[in-house]
């Protein structure tokens, strides 16, 4: 039997969230392109911003992200602008090759004669406002509605996504395809020997912290965190310090005045961004993972944990209990009680600390990028058949 050509996908990915260090959607759009890359139907080239390249890599480009922070403070309507030049380059390189498929992984697409499809990972911007910077809550009221309206499919990372999207911007619900994220090959359990180096480096003790994974931004929650460890036992607090691993980010100035009266009493530590490398033998090292986030599109981190072993402690909002199901203890958000009653739970009890950590490894097993990429190529084909 041939090969049906017509199925095939000639994709021009997006990848300025591959510039710089990843974060959420970088790390989407990395892993979600590398398992793509060995689909037999699809062949990508890859658009960095102003630069088209057939390789899939993170470029480090830290004169880049200065310029681009300066010219967004000092230039007005900077981004417009930055917007043309990048419109123009991308047009150069559609009209150059014949791409099919036009995937934005970074919510707002550029221009494209063509299937277009993007992603919306969540409506943060519209429910938590507060969290975000004015200017970029301006942006994207204003371009959101348009890019919803150009895409002839819409990926979202959870079935709760999928719903806000409904609510929100009004589309079919057959426009909008449901893609949960994959756990990446780089989070498995490790033995204490294996992750002994990476974690006091840190200055941390194998088995003997609480890790928090995310940016510093209100939405993160991580005051809930916080006060739950006020309220531990001594004991408890000064052996399993609450280690915060993320980047500093939106308003959080006051979230590090809480945590210096820990930090001082030897209860909490920062490490800030740490490398791709240490973030799994972090995980490993952990007793467990805590995560208050009051809203997710998906929430990684706790795939990410759950897939190296580590008990998880998560809030019961947004898309969080899809990802987590029955493998985790969830906690209302704001329940401070709650919160630090699991904490001591899980740091005391070893056989609650085994039950979950299988628990969570089964769990993470329903995910994969390979299944990721299965679903997005059926995106692309919807986005096809819609374009025609």
């Amino acid at each position: 039997m041939s090969e049906d050509t017509s199925l095939k996908i000639n994709l021009a990915m997006g990848a300025t969230s591959l510039i710089g260090s990843l974060t959420g959607i970088g790390n989407y759009t990395f892993n979600l392109s590398k398992a793509l890359s060995k689909h037999p139907m699809v062949a990508t080239d890859y658009f960095y911003g102003y630069s088209w390249s057939n390789d899939l890599e993170v470029i480090n480009a830290p004169k880049m992200s200065k310029l681009k922070k300066f010219i967004s403070r000092n230039i007005p309507h900077a981004y417009h602008a930055r917007r043309k030049a990048q419109q123009y380059a991308f047009s150069s390189g559609v009209s150059a090759n014949k791409y099919n498929v036009y995937h934005e992984p970074n919510f707002i697409p550029m221009r494209f004669d063509g299937a277009t499809v993007i992603t919306i990972h969540d409506l943060s911007y519209v429910r938590f406002p507060e969290a975000h910077p004015i200017e970029r809550i301006r942006m994207m009221n204003k371009m959101m509605p348009m890019a919803v309206e150009m895409a002839q499919c819409i990926i979202a990372d959870s079935h709760y996504t999928k719903m806000e999207i409904l609510t929100e911007y009004g589309v079919a619900s057959e426009k909008v395809h449901v893609t949960h994220l994959g756990k990446s090959n780089d989070f498995y359990p490790r033995s204490s020997l294996d992750v002994m180096d990476v974690v006091k480096k840190h200055g941390l003790v194998v088995g003997r912290y609480i890790i928090a994974v995310g940016t510093l931004e209100p939405r993160k929650n991580l005051i809930q965190a916080i006060r739950s460890y006020r309220a531990l036992p001594e004991h408890v607090a000064q052996r399993f310090p609450l280690v915060i691993v993320g980047m500093r980010g939106w308003k959080e100035n006051d979230l590090i005045a809480d945590l210096e009266m820990l930090i001082k009493q030897g209860k909490a530590k920062m490490l800030g961004y740490v490398s791709n490398y240490d973030l799994p033998h972090l995980y490993t090292g952990a007793r467990a993972l805590v995560f208050p986030s009051v809203y997710e599109g998906f929430g990684l981190p706790v795939l990410e944990a759950m897939s190296c072993g580590v008990p998880v402690i998560v809030s019961n909002s947004s898309s969080i209990p899809e990802v987590v199901g029955d493998a985790g203890i969830l906690v209302d958000v704001g329940d401070v009680d709650t919160m630090k009653s699991s904490i001591e739970r899980v740091c005391e009890d070893d056989c609650e600390y085994s039950r979950l950590s299988q628990l969570g490894l089964d769990q993470a097993e329903l995910f994969s990028w390979e299944q990721c990429a299965d679903t997005t190529f059926l995106a692309y084909q919807y986005a096809l058949g819609q374009s025609r």
